[in-house]
């Protein structure tokens, strides 16, 4: 009885307005050459508008199939990736301190989207311009890409700050999802609408992701990094937005613990149909 519908209101909005954005301003804390700062920006444009319409299309195809209060969260589940504290372990093991650059540059693409696009779809309104001044995760998102890009730098206290608040994404986020798990029962794992969503997240999306940016010319460790990075499980951001918004959160929380137990199976699978494990 710790863990109550408004202590998992009021971790959500911790995460989406203080934790997440302040992981990704800690990930930019690094030096860049000229080459590296375009090639940040690229990725950062293209995940978004590639997130954006992956997001705008899945819930236009499926929203008149699937119950009113499912059709945002079914988007979000298939469209996107946790690109976060998922991709930022599996990313580093396999490209290094490079690979976190370029996948700083997709997380601020991907909060992007969710601060904006997933916003629209689950509140059903476009935002205000006073909304979208007030919306903390999404000011400090382009405040991570304008201090990457201007090497910009901040101060040590506010750098251990910031680090010390992005630490808080993984484990709020995990606390959360164990939270609605409680409300979980087996013959949800029946429910087709699931299943849908994972593979369309887990395999579907990431693999039109790849063709369509190799033929953008991306190539080497940024192709390697943005396909990394889009065949992660569904973001947590997604439940936590049902969470607000009084959506299903139930079938959100379950399409993310069923997505990130898949993962290990398809993010190998994935490798090697595109050649990156190679």
């Amino acid at each position: 009885g710790v863990i109550t519908a408004q202590v998992i209101h009021g971790i959500s909005g911790i995460v989406l307005k203080v934790a997440m954005p302040s992981l990704v301003l800690m990930m930019v804390q690094k030096d860049g050459g000229q080459a590296l700062k375009v090639e940040f920006m690229r990725i950062a444009l293209f995940s978004f508008l590639w997130l954006s319409a992956g997001l705008v299309i899945v819930f236009f195809l499926f929203k008149n199939k699937m119950a009113a209060d499912r059709g945002a969260a079914f988007a979000g589940l298939s469209a996107l990736p946790n690109v976060g504290y998922m991709g930022l372990p599996i990313i580093q093991a396999v490209y290094g301190d490079l690979g976190a650059v370029y996948l700083a540059a997709a997380v601020v693409g991907l909060n992007c989207t969710i601060y904006l696009t997933l916003e629209i779809l689950m509140t059903g309104r476009l935002p205000k311009l006073s909304s979208l001044a007030g919306n903390i995760g999404l000011i400090l998102s382009l405040l991570a890409l304008v201090s990457f890009m201007m090497d910009l730098r901040l101060p040590m206290p506010f750098s251990a700050l910031v680090s010390q608040l992005g630490g808080l994404t993984t484990p709020l986020s995990m606390l959360l999802a164990g939270a609605r798990l409680m409300d979980f029962r087996l013959p949800a794992l029946k429910d087709k609408e699931l299943w849908l969503a994972v593979f369309v997240r887990l395999l579907a999306l990431p693999l039109a992701g790849f063709a369509l940016f190799r033929l953008l010319g991306f190539e080497g460790v940024p192709l390697g990094v943005i396909t990394l990075a889009c065949s992660m499980p569904a973001a947590v951001s997604t439940q936590m937005y049902a969470e607000r918004e009084k959506k299903d959160a139930l079938f959100a929380a379950t399409g993310v613990s069923l997505g990130t137990i898949l993962c290990l199976a398809s993010i190998p699978l994935v490798l090697l149909i595109t050649g990156l494990g190679s």
